[in-house]
């Protein structure tokens, strides 16, 4: 319901208390008298006057109004309604209608001997009146309670109510709650508001949402490159220590040694860069799809950088996994065998099931069989690491995107060396 309407049936409502009010007060009986009865009765009276005065009531007319006749000193002489108390006083005091009583008839010089008293009613008519006035009062009391009462309720349904949620709602959205949608009602006084507020608080939620990717995108394009550039660094410490071997002179070594310390420290500052956006990442993104299998085999050459690996042939099939993801893991993993075993590598691939395991087999010490479980956790360096760089997450990150994948990765210990094994969906 709209003010508009509102406000006619407020006035409505009081244009029918007005009516009501003036039925009331003219719906009581006329006060005018019938004077030919009024004439009839006089002279009726006149002419039993003097037997009144004898103290003889029989020979009264009967008339349709109550009546006394007063003697010319206000004593009651008769009642019709039997009242003895009656007096001129009195009679006034009420509003009857007084007419002389002529005792020698009405010509010219007649003197009145008496009064007739004609009952007005006022009072009965006045107290009626009162009591229709009363009810019409407490009828229009009870209604106007009962308006108002609805008056309130509408005013609490149409502004109150949704002024609350709008309350509400700022103070979930100012908390930071930007999920759930600000119902729209157009039937109170705040529906345009409340329009306004839902898209806001869609417009905040979008740019928020934007804000998140933003950051997360910066996250995971500094742990990517953080990461992948570790790869080349090792890549330039290694070839600077083979070139330190075979060096003709001091100058070359030390040159060579100062390419290596550089690599180290460059290697060292791309961990602490990669251990603070890791802590800040939530997750790195993965997108698996379905691939050749042979595309494997190219990956695995390009992660074995000191050509020290013997690759075997890949089973053909489709198996699902991220290019990109892919050359992370194999490049952690081999890179772990150059670091720690320091051996040739052996490749081999078969299909298990619903999978196709690859296995990259070293021939180095191994891993102690306690060591084993905490391998793939974040941070974990083993015994053997003393000396060398790393941050502990290479088998962390690489079980992660494996998982990501819908794969898996598995580290164990052979008879003359170690071996990880990379599970992959066909």
């Amino acid at each position: 319901m709209n003010r508009r309407k509102t406000g006619l049936l407020l006035l409505l409502f009081l244009c029918a208390q007005l009516l009501a009010g003036f039925i009331v007060i003219h719906s009581g009986g006329t006060d005018e008298l019938d004077m030919v009865e009024v004439n009839a009765l006089t002279r009726s009276c006149e002419e039993a006057f003097s037997l009144l005065e004898a103290g003889h009531t029989g020979q009264m007319p009967v008339s349709v109004y109550d009546y006394a006749v007063l003697d010319g000193e206000g004593n009651i002489l008769y009642a019709s309604d039997g009242d003895d108390s009656l007096t001129l006083r009195r009679a006034i005091q009420r509003r009857d209608t007084l007419v002389d009583l002529h005792t020698a008839g009405p010509e010219a010089g007649a003197q009145a001997g008496g009064k007739l008293v004609l009952r007005s009613g006022y009072e009965q008519q006045a107290a009626q009146l009162k009591g229709r006035l009363s009810l019409l009062l407490a009828v229009s009391v009870m209604l106007t309670g009962l308006f108002f009462a609805l008056g309130v309720r509408y005013l609490d349904r149409t502004v109150f109510t949704p002024f609350r949620r709008l309350k509400a709602f700022a103070a979930r959205v100012a908390g930071g709650d930007l999920e759930v949608p600000l119902t729209m009602d157009r039937d109170n006084v705040f529906g345009a508001f409340t329009e306004s507020f839902d898209l806001m608080r869609h417009e905040l939620c979008q740019a928020r949402e934007r804000e998140r990717r933003a950051s997360q995108s910066k996250k995971e394009l500094v742990a990517k490159l953080s990461h992948d550039i570790k790869t080349p660094i090792a890549s330039i410490r290694a070839v600077a220590e083979v070139m330190a071997v075979s060096a003709g002179s001091e100058k070359e070594k030390r040159q060579l040694a100062v390419i290596e310390g550089k690599a180290d420290q460059v290697d060292s500052l791309i961990s602490n860069l990669f251990h603070a956006a890791l802590e800040e990442l939530e997750e790195l993104e993965v997108c698996p799809q379905e691939q050749d299998s042979r595309l494997l085999g190219e990956l695995l050459r390009q992660a074995d950088y000191l050509k020290r690996a013997e690759i075997g042939p890949i089973p053909e099939c489709l198996t699902l996994f991220d290019p990109l993801r892919m050359q992370q893991v194999f490049d952690n993993l081999i890179g772990n065998s150059y670091k720690y075993a320091g051996t040739s590598l052996r490749v081999t691939a078969a299909l298990s099931g619903e999978r196709i395991v690859v296995r990259i087999r070293d021939y180095g010490p191994g891993v102690p069989p306690q060591e084993l479980p905490l391998l793939c956790g974040k941070y974990y360096r083993g015994a053997n690491s003393q000396g060398k760089t790393g941050a502990g997450l290479g088998l962390f990150i690489s079980r992660y995107l494996l998982r990501q994948m819908g794969g898996e990765l598995v580290c164990e210990n052979t008879e003359d060396g170690f071996q990880t094994c990379v599970m992959l969906k066909i």
